[in-house]
């Protein structure tokens, strides 16, 4: 009995050089394929995402200050190499390394670090540094593009029960980690997002995570849920010459003659409500995102402190991006 030899093509590891990123999507996709680009992804998923993991963390700068005496502390390097595999892998500190061993010679360790470390270094301030410089790093290797923005918030913890399984007054008393994104309907890529204490209010983070969008991206329009249909936000938006869909209140005053941009969407809405209603239906796109992100890397996160569970939060956010541009870059080399 032989093994079976899967040919991998080699567009696929091209993470630059890209002029557009075309609009997609999955099922259509994988349906025009006959589902058997599906069945491909589904065996060369791990491999693909494990070489975008190598690529990328031996081309990011870490500005690690290393001494010229005593002993020489593990890599940074190495260390974000462990907080994805943990995630892709969905594994304990422990677990995580054992898999380094498994792999060291594939990624190329210096040294395998203990669990204790692992966790150790996962609740530092500076690994919170280092993860968001690591994707604004990533998102400026995408190339310049224009998106729908789609903005929502969830949260994270290490309790049984899904964050949409709390009643609202309950878990806003709670220690989770709210994480408000701002993600593209094209590609369902986070390109910005923002980590907060589970009372704070949904729109009070809106402006702070348009405000962090990567400078090659342009957002045409915003979808948002009824948490961001406010005045300020409506026009906060429109500076940004994008269009906002947020979702209305069923008794939202309609005038005559709208001079806001609120005005204006609530004329609009109730003129034209299929055409709203087509464009707002794809809001439910970020539920996706966070769907996609509980099945892979788990709804629940394991460590104690703050900071190290905001870092465990990074870690899910960053390996989901780097799923779906290898997700993206796959589907284009079956075409």
């Amino acid at each position: 009995m032989t093994p079976t030899d899967v040919i991998i093509p080699s567009e696929v590891f091209n993470f630059t050089g890209q002029s557009t990123i075309d609009t997609w999507n999955l099922k259509s996709r994988f349906m025009a394929q006959g589902w058997s680009g599906y069945d491909k992804w589904s065996v060369e998923e791990i491999i693909l995402c494990m070489q975008r993991i190598k690529d990328i963390a031996d081309s990011f700068p870490f500005w690690q200050r290393i001494k010229s005496t005593g002993r020489k502390p593990i890599r940074e390097r190495d260390l974000l190499i462990a907080y994805l595999l943990r995630q892709f892998f969905n594994a304990t500190f422990r677990k995580v390394t054992g898999i380094m061993r498994l792999l060291s010679d594939y990624f190329e360790f210096n040294m395998i670090p203990h669990h204790s470390v692992l966790s150790k270094y996962n609740r530092s301030k500076r690994w919170n540094r280092i993860w968001r410089r690591f994707h604004s790093f990533v998102m400026k290797l995408l190339p310049g593009r224009k998106c729908t923005a789609i903005t929502d918030a969830s949260g994270y913890s290490g309790r049984k029960q899904h964050w949409r399984d709390v009643p609202y007054d309950v878990r806003c008393n709670q220690n989770w980690v709210k994480t408000h994104i701002t993600t593209e309907k094209e590609t369902l890529i986070i390109s910005s997002y923002s980590l907060t204490k589970s009372y704070v209010h949904d729109s009070k983070v809106f402006r702070n995570n348009w405000e962090r969008l990567p400078k090659n991206v342009i957002p045409t329009h915003s979808l948002a849920d009824g948490s961001y249909a406010t005045k300020e936000i409506c026009e906060y938006v429109r500076k940004w010459d994008a269009i906002p869909h947020h979702g209305i209140r069923k008794d939202a005053i309609c005038k005559k003659h709208p001079k806001t941009a609120y005005e204006k969407m609530v004329y609009y809405a109730r003129h034209f409500p299929k055409k709203f209603k087509k464009i707002y239906s794809m809001r439910n796109l970020v539920e996706t995102v966070f769907s996609m992100i509980d099945s892979s890397f788990g709804y629940r996160i394991r460590c104690r402190s703050d900071i190290g569970r905001k870092n465990e939060v990074h870690a899910k956010i960053q390996s989901h991006n780097l799923r779906m541009i290898c997700l993206q870059n796959f589907m284009k080399s079956l075409v």
